[in-house]
């Protein structure tokens, strides 16, 4: 009767860290080989308010910084991160135009091949915007 009990509870197991891992692997590996064409049309984040451009900048680098990126390069019009995380080396440029933020991925995995980190880009979109409501609000 035992087994019984413990077989299907093995299973459960085992299955979802099949789902966990599969997921994981999608989040970096989705856009594998496509680099170019995420950033022909990436993701972007609008600039709310009349922020001005220094406080824009400030807002994209503490969004980076609170997700533990390492700012490698920062002007009025770009700011650019790294992270180093379970085999890929992330890279994201977020390019400031007017009232419009693009995020640029040029991340690699641990073999040098081009990938999109698209969930981490994503997460960084929902921060942005989610900071952006903070600056305006206060």
């Amino acid at each position: 009767m035992q087994n019984c009990v413990e077989s299907p509870l093995k299973l459960k197991l085992l299955l979802t860290f099949l789902i966990i891992v599969s997921l994981t692997a999608c989040a970096t590996r989705r856009w594998e080989g496509v680099q170019s064409e995420y950033n022909a049309d990436p993701i972007t984040v609008a600039v709310p308010g009349k922020l001005a451009p220094e406080r824009v900048r400030e807002v994209v680098v503490y969004t980076f910084e609170r997700r533990q990126w390492s700012i490698v390069d920062s002007s009025t019009d770009r700011v650019t991160a790294t992270l180093n995380h379970r085999r890929v080396n992330a890279k994201v440029v977020a390019e400031i135009a007017g009232r419009t933020i693009k995020l640029m991925d040029y991340s690699t995995d641990s073999e040098g091949n081009k990938i999109i980190a698209l969930a981490w880009v994503k997460a960084l979109e929902y921060d942005l915007n989610k900071n952006f409501e903070r600056v305006i609000g206060q």
